[in-house]
């Protein structure tokens, strides 16, 4: 094994230390003036970091082959083992999953999947070599100081005419967290001097990284690490923290007790904001459920509120599907286990807050299914299985087994990881910051051998492929960004051909959804939302079609949400609509049945349909109803709505008051908007 680095080596360092410094900077891509892609502030940074991997990867991966002592010491040490393994882990039960390609790339709006992982350990593998030297470590240190820098400026700018990365702020908090982690680590062991002025220009990114974000998780975190630090000085609990096996659970043991307190706290933060109702408070609220008049998204607790709700929906999904806990559904099925459980949340389904009869409550989710759970270790479990989140787990368990300061950053990391999940951008942060935790180790000569054997293959095919996903991830955006305009199509009808975008390397039915939910947007925000519908038409039609061939085909429950939602929407248009949706008005109450077949409680995709029928053939809505009705549980409000419906249609207006007004009490408003005028004729007042 070689002693020194030789000229080639020292080209290839450099190589990879610019590499590690660009991937900083990928943020750029995602500014409003980069615009690509259906999600561009992920989008954009998307092809950028999977090219700028594929360089790591052959870099690397080459300096491994050619057994350069820093990156097989690297390589060997217990964390970065732990992320490769993982990776490959989760790239062997992606196949197995219920959309392959999706856990393979991520949902567009984050994209973490298979391949971000692997990333992601290449990167810390990379910056884990070059943090031996302390020019290169500087130096990257350096880079992702002036990026986090840069964000906190985008923000705190006036106006923001140069606009912000990312919609949320939030993510600029956590990236200045774990760049300030990274400084001061990367000064362990320097004189008092060198140390002081790492501490303080750690303390400055972090100030401003908060001040522009304002995300609280990044206080939490910094109290944790405080506390832990503050207790390996006190003499009787010195011994424990410089033990490594304690060090080990305790992070562990944060991860699952703040992961097990933000699942419980959905229903006491809850009970808390109905014990501050006051008696009289909005008194147009027509369900009879306390919570819809408590307003608990606006308290102080109102995000963990939610947070609570996205971990609570996965632990239910992974309880009725026991299997999936052991395989998981993949990265990115947050967004289906959103459509099975989405009824399980209190309050009101539409953000639109003009109707006072419907509640106080709003879950944000219900606009953002498509994003993630927002807890990394729920959201783990639910992607890949127990065993997965084992090793996922094994990651920080072996940061935190290296060192007190390793033990510090990996709790840092698992208490903001109990609030948020990582994006894409997040990759070069997160990986400076991990491998400062990274205690290198000697390898022996057969596994040197060995590497040095199948090194270069490794790295070159690895290279190829991210490089061929990078170049077909911007390919792809400059296709959705041309696709988002909706520019005429000509109709395709058939099941096996029609569409506007076909891919397999990327998660198509994705792309079709959020395109979908894009012209749902376009059409009702117009000037004229028939004419624009009719203008979209050719749209309509082809992206209805794919959706059919998604749930038809391939079981897909977003799907067909999807496409309900969709003509639910554009039916309320008029006659505009009858032209495009001709096959989902004729196949609707076919494809709700589909749905109930597999989500029972999705029942509120009837009444619109029942509307409908029932103003064009009144006979067979009462039929329709009558079929419906014995599937409804006595306590939904679809249920009495739809015998207020029926009792409507034969005239009995003594029935059609009282089973609406059973439906107004049951929360019927929460599901759609029913006017305040409505509500009290129904109720006599």
């Amino acid at each position: 094994m070689q002693s020194t680095v030789s000229p080639l080596g020292r080209v290839a360092d450099v190589l990879v230390l610019s590499t590690l410094a660009l991937l900083q900077f990928v943020f750029v891509f995602g500014m409003p003036w980069l615009d690509n892609g259906l999600w561009p502030q992920t989008e954009g940074p998307a092809p950028a970091i999977h090219i700028l991997s594929a360089v790591l990867a052959l870099f690397t991966g080459l300096q491994v082959a050619f057994k350069d002592r820093r990156y097989l010491a690297a390589l060997a040490s217990p964390v970065v083992l732990a992320l490769f393994a993982f990776a490959a882990f989760s790239a062997i039960l992606a196949p197995f999953t219920p959309e392959p390609v999706r856990s393979v790339q991520g949902t567009l709006k984050h994209g973490v999947g298979v391949i971000w992982q692997f990333e992601f350990a290449i990167a810390v593998l990379a910056a884990a070599a070059l943090w031996q030297s302390a020019s290169y470590r500087l130096t990257i240190l350096g880079a992702a100081s002036l990026a986090a820098v840069g964000i906190i400026f985008l923000y705190a700018l006036p106006g923001r005419p140069l606009g912000v990365p990312l919609a949320f702020s939030e993510w600029s908090g956590m990236l200045a967290f774990a760049v300030s982690g990274g400084l001061i680590a990367a000064v362990r062991g320097s004189s008092r001097k060198v140390s002081a002025y790492a501490t303080a220009a750690a303390a400055l990114i972090f100030i401003g990284g908060y001040a522009v974000s304002e995300n609280r998780a990044v206080i939490l975190a910094l109290i944790s690490v405080l506390a832990f630090l503050g207790a390996s000085r006190i003499p009787y609990l010195r011994a424990l923290t410089h033990t490594p096996i304690a060090r080990a659970s305790v992070v562990v043991f944060a991860a699952f007790a703040s992961t097990f307190a933000v699942y419980v706290a959905g229903p006491l933060i809850e009970a808390r904001s109905i014990s501050a109702v006051i008696t009289g408070d909005f008194p147009a609220v027509a369900s009879e459920t306390p919570v819809d008049k408590a307003h608990v998204q606006d308290t102080a607790l109102g995000t963990i509120w939610s947070r609570s709700y996205m971990v609570r929906i996965l632990v239910d999904d992974i309880l009725e599907n026991p299997l999936t806990a052991i395989t998981g559904n993949g990265f990115g099925s947050f967004s289906t286990a959103y459509e099975h459980h989405a009824r399980d949340v209190p309050g009101r389904f539409f953000a639109d807050d003009r109707y006072p009869t419907a509640s106080t409550t709003f879950w944000d989710v219900h606009t953002s299914a498509n994003f993630h759970s927002h807890n990394m270790l729920a959201e783990t479990v639910a992607s890949v299985g127990v065993i997965g989140a084992l090793l996922w787990l094994a990651a920080f368990a072996a940061m935190a087994w290296t060192s007190v300061g390793g033990a510090a950053v990996a709790l840092g990391i698992v208490v903001v990881g109990s609030f948020w999940f990582p994006i894409n951008h997040m990759l070069g942060g997160l990986a400076v910051l991990t491998a400062a935790t990274v205690v290198p180790r000697k390898t022996g000569s057969c596994a040197a051998t060995l590497i040095s054997g199948t090194g270069p293959l490794v790295a070159i095919l690895g290279a190829a492929f991210l490089g061929y996903v990078g170049v077909a991830a911007a390919v792809l955006g400059v296709v959705e960004r041309s696709e988002r305009g909706f520019p005429a199509v000509q109709v395709d009808s058939n099941l096996d051909t029609c569409g506007f975008i076909r891919t397999r390397a990327f998660p198509e039915q994705e792309i079709v959804i959020d395109l979908y939910a894009v012209l749902n947007t376009r059409v009702s925000k117009s000037e004229n939302p028939p004419r624009e519908l009719f203008d979209r038409s050719t749209n309509v039609l082809s992206i209805n079609c794919m959706l059919r061939r998604y749930y038809e085909r391939e079981g897909s429950v977003r799907a067909l949400v999807a496409s309900l939602y969709g003509r639910t929407s554009f039916v309320t248009l008029g006659k505009a609509s009858y032209g495009p949706l001709r096959t989902e008005i004729i196949k609707w109450g076919e494809d709700i049945d589909r749905l109930l077949a597999l989500v029972p409680e999705r029942t509120e995709f009837l009444p619109p349909y029942i509307t409908v029928l029932g103003a064009r053939a009144p006979d067979k809505a009462i039929a329709e109803i009558d079929r419906f009705v014995p599937r409804l549980r006595d306590d939904d409000p679809v249920k009495h709505y739809l015998l207020a419906q029926r009792s409507k249609r034969t005239g009995d207006d003594d029935g059609y008051r009282n089973h609406f007004s059973r439906a107004l009490e049951l929360g019927f408003a929460n599901l759609w908007p029913v006017p305040e005028a409505e509500a009290k004729r129904v109720k006599g007042q």
